[in-house]
């Protein structure tokens, strides 16, 4: 078994607007059970729109990770690529894994 902790969970949301938004519905049901049965647990939420505010959003969770000691899980909710190359952003751009990986590797 992992001795991994964390105290956080972070939310990638890079569904496409008018489709059904899990991300938004997995955020609202964590920070539910953080509230009544996991105290501290803390549940942080980047809207993927494009890769530039894919990119501030992990940013400032680098920052919170230096500044206040967040130790996150990281959950993807969007669509892969058809080719499996990456994934498809809110917008209906594309971020390749490879991207991804530079992104959240530091984290």
């Amino acid at each position: 078994m992992s001795d991994s902790k964390f105290n956080g969970i972070v939310i990638l949301d890079a569904v496409p607007k008018g489709e059904l938004n899990t991300a938004i519905r997995l955020k609202e049901e964590i920070e539910d059970i953080a509230c009544y049965s996991t105290a501290g647990l803390q549940v942080r939420y980047i809207r993927a729109e494009n890769i530039e505010s894919l990119e501030t959003g992990i940013s400032n969770i680098l920052d919170e990770i230096k500044r206040n000691g967040l130790l996150p899980w990281i959950h993807l909710d969007g669509h892969g690529l058809t080719d499996e190359s990456g994934f498809v952003l809110a917008d209906r751009s594309q971020c390749s894994w490879r991207k991804l990986k530079e992104l959240i590797t530091p984290l």
